[in-house]
């Protein structure tokens, strides 16, 4: 049982470590998108952005996972 859960966190943050590292202007779009479908960012969390980017976002909140 230990060594499922440690295989499970360890994956995960192997996860996280691949989105976010190296992080860039070109990658940050896609990784936006990606908060959207998991549901780890909401449509008013797109407030911040122009008018033009949050309408091209908004079709990823109809693409969130289950």
């Amino acid at each position: 049982m230990v060594d499922l859960l440690y295989k499970t966190v360890f994956n995960f943050d192997k996860g996280i470590a691949r989105r976010y590292d190296n992080m860039s202007g070109s990658r940050y779009f896609l990784i936006v998108a990606e908060q959207l479908m998991e549901g780890l960012l909401q449509e008013a969390d797109l407030e911040e952005f122009s008018p033009e980017i949050r309408q091209k976002l908004i079709p990823y909140l109809d693409e969130r996972q289950g």
